[in-house]
Formats: structure tokens, sequence, C-alpha cells
């Protein structure tokens, strides 16, 4: 149970776009095996060794296009079923385009490096001159994503400025009464908006793999602002999860007009995905909070009572540690 338990944690963190590198690297050297092993196998049973080679070669570049498709460059897949099999096809072309490009150039760098260093040492760097080049390839060309990066649900861009900003730090605590309310006060409080029916709360919250928790963080939320009898909006921004997280987002989204989706083609990072959902916000005040229940909704009331009393800028600060 703890090996599975640690596995799960690790799994964002290997299908992070920072692990990229490394399950190239990974798959390149697991086709590189299959590679050996079946020209091995092939001169074994009487074929020429040139033949046996690029018999191996086509069938371990193969095996490396699909595992990069599936894992590598996993969140750059195709949505779009008219275009996908056009789109899958160029990029096999490409792949392999890149693949023999970089084969000539492994081959130029050993042999102009074998004659100032050893044999081994020279095929090392040829082997990694061309991964280089074909990571930095496949990267940008051969399972390049369009520059939109987010897919936004609902449109419009608000584009009056902003009264203030309401945010919250993450806690280990579940409950609004053992959090201690920090506010700069301004001279005048800002209650008149409230009432001319003007204010209007735009919640951001970042989701990243909460496929679980999203529904009771929908639920708390929600029922927290609807006490509080105000216009608001929740915003959630899809940061590549790979959980299902995205359906659960749709789903809530289809049940409440309230809910606004950001949907990132790849997983970008918490600070990007704040900034998309401030571009987005058409609230005066905006309230960041996680998704993942580490930071209770409950205690948004208390920000938003303490901005009605002139506060410019609202946080939560851990006054206790679980633990």
């Amino acid at each position: 149970m703890e090996i599975r338990q640690s596995l799960q944690a690790l799994r964002p963190l290997l299908f992070s776009d920072a692990a990229r590198p490394l399950r190239f690297a990974c798959i390149g050297g697991m086709a590189g095996a299959i590679q050996v092993s079946m020209l091995e196998l092939l001169t074994k049973q009487g074929w020429s060794a040139v033949v046996a080679n690029i018999i191996a070669f086509l069938l371990s570049a193969q095996v490396n296009f699909l595992l990069n498709s599936l894992f590598t460059w996993h969140d750059r897949r195709v949505k779009s079923e008219a275009s996908k099999l056009k789109i899958i096809f160029v990029r096999w072309l490409s792949f392999h385009g890149s693949i023999a490009g970089t084969a000539l150039l492994n081959e130029l760098v050993f042999i102009i490096a074998s004659t100032v260093i050893p044999t081994l040492l020279a095929s090392m760097l040829g082997i990694g001159a061309a991964a280089l080049i074909n990571f930095f390839v496949f990267n940008r060309l051969v399972f390049r994503q369009p520059v939109s990066q987010t897919n936004v649900q609902d449109s419009g861009k608000n584009n009056t400025k902003r009264r203030t900003t309401i945010t919250t730090i993450r806690t280990d605590n579940a409950f609004a009464e053992r959090m201690f309310i920090a506010m700069d006060v301004k001279e005048e409080p800002v209650q008149h908006l409230a009432q001319a029916g003007h204010l209007t709360y735009s919640i951001i919250a970042p989701v990243f793999n909460e496929v679980e928790t999203l529904p009771h963080f929908y639920e708390r939320m929600v029922h927290v602002m609807e006490e509080i009898g105000e216009p608001f909006e929740l915003i959630l921004i899809n940061d590549g999860s790979t959980d299902g997280s995205y359906a659960v987002m749709r789903k809530l989204h289809e049940g409440d007009a309230r809910v606004r989706i950001i949907d990132f083609s790849r997983n970008f990072g918490h600070q990007i995905a704040i900034s998309a959902g401030l571009d987005y916000a058409q609230g005066e005040a905006v309230i960041i909070i996680d998704s993942d229940l580490q930071d209770p909704p409950e205690v948004v009331s208390q920000l938003i009572a303490c901005w009605k009393a002139g506060a410019e800028v609202v946080y939560a600060q851990r006054t206790q540690r679980a633990g």
C-alpha cells in the first residue's frame, strides 16, 4: 500500500514538463536496446549485417515513436478526430526524417572526434549530439503544439481595471477559526460597491490531478459564496491534469454556468495557471485558492469581510501546523 501511494505521489512529477528529457532518454535507451537485440538475433539467423541493421533500426524507430507519443509528449495528443490521422502521419514522417538526419550527424561527429579522442568516447559524443538535436526537433517541430495554450470554455475577457485582489496561502488546517487574517487597511471602505450591486467576486482555482477532491471543493466553495449572497464566478484552470479532472470540470460547468474553465494544453505550473485566471477574471475582487482543500473555502467569508472593511489586500496565514 505504501509503495502504491509513493508511486501515485511520484506520478505527477514523472509526467511533468520538467521530467520530459528524462522520459525521452529512458525511451531512447529502450529503443537502442531493442535495436541491438534485434540486430544480434537477425545476424544469428543468417541475415546480412547491413539488412539486419536496417530492419532493427526501423523496428526500434517505431517503438521510439510510439512510446514518445504516449509518454514523452503525451500532453500534445491530437484532440480533433477529423485531423488526427493526418497529423499523426505528418508526425510519423517528420520523426523518421529527424532520426535519419541525426544518424548522419552522429556518424559525422564520430568520424571527426575519433581522430583526436578514443573511439568509445567519440561514439558516445556522437550519440549524445544526435540525441540532443532529436529532442529539440521533436519538442519544437515533430510534436509541436499550437501557440494558443489555453482553451477558454467561456469567452469574453474583462478589460476593466480591477479594484483589488484577495488571496490565500496554503494551510494544513480545515477550520477557518484557526486562521489569522492579515490586512492592509485603506482609508475608505468599499461597502458602497456591494450596496450598489456592482460587486462581483472571481474565484481562481488552479487544478492539477484533483479528480477526487474537485467535487468537494466545488460544493464547499459554492456554499460559502451563496451564503454571502453576491454575484460570483468560479474559474477552474486545468493545468495539464492526466487523471480525468477536466471531465469533472466540464460536468461542473454544464451544471452551473458560474463555473468557467481554462484548459491548458499541458502542465505550465501553478503561477502560470493563476496568471491565466487573472487574465479572464471579470470580478471586482479576485480570490485565489487551491482546489485541493488544503486551503479551507470557509475562510473566504472572513477575507471578504476584511476587504469590505477597507483592506486592499487580504491574505490568510497559518497559525498552527498539523503534527
